[in-house]
């Protein structure tokens, strides 16, 4: 893994997050670059959580996710093709939302689900469950997005149960999990 130090709204992303916009609380993205140990390529992993109240924040924070992504595809790059970039991350926004819109519009990020066929998707439709046993009010708001996917396959798509046998909940998500393989 390679590090550098980058940070959103001139803050760093070792210092405490920074509240922008309409947002409740405060936010961060952080970046990760690593190189596949037998080919060499490089690809960034961002990791963001999204306010859970502001829509302004909600679509600001897409785009500010898109010019990090940029960067880092570019920074990450020792070729001429751009470094793929993934994103995760609690976006508290459900696919019909502005933000989501934005991030995913053509040239931006593409969510993994839409890259994998139904019939290699498994486990749960919803990510949050907010600690109830009901399905009802469950809603996708957690998702694993790729930019620049070339030379990358995804074979599956999940989303796990985030309860034990015991009834114990890990957390009030459920974990999104994709397989990916990086062609030479």
């Amino acid at each position: 893994m390679e590090t550098r130090r980058t940070g959103s709204a001139r803050r760093p992303t070792w210092l405490v997050g920074s509240t922008g916009w309409d947002a409740a609380l405060p936010r961060i993205v952080t970046v990760a670059q690593f190189k596949h140990r037998t080919t060499g390529v490089p690809l960034a992993f961002m990791c963001t959580h999204f306010d859970h109240i502001g829509t302004v924040a909600w679509n600001e924070s897409a785009k500010l996710i898109i010019k990090i992504a940029d960067e880092w595809m570019v920074q990450g790059s020792n070729s001429t093709k751009p470094a793929p970039v993934f994103l995760g991350g609690d976006l508290n926004l459900e696919p019909t939302k502005e933000g989501f819109q934005t991030l995913t519009t053509p040239g931006a990020f593409q969510d993994i689900k839409d890259l994998v066929p139904k019939t290699h998707w498994y486990g749960n439709a919803k990510t949050s469950t907010s600690f109830t046993t009901s399905t009802l009010d469950d809603i996708r708001i957690d998702y694993l997005f790729v930019r620049n996917p070339l030379g990358i396959q995804f074979s599956t798509y999940g989303v796990l149960t985030n309860k034990f046998e015991d009834g114990v909940c890990i957390l009030d998500h459920r974990p999104v999990v994709v397989d990916a393989e990086m062609l030479a």
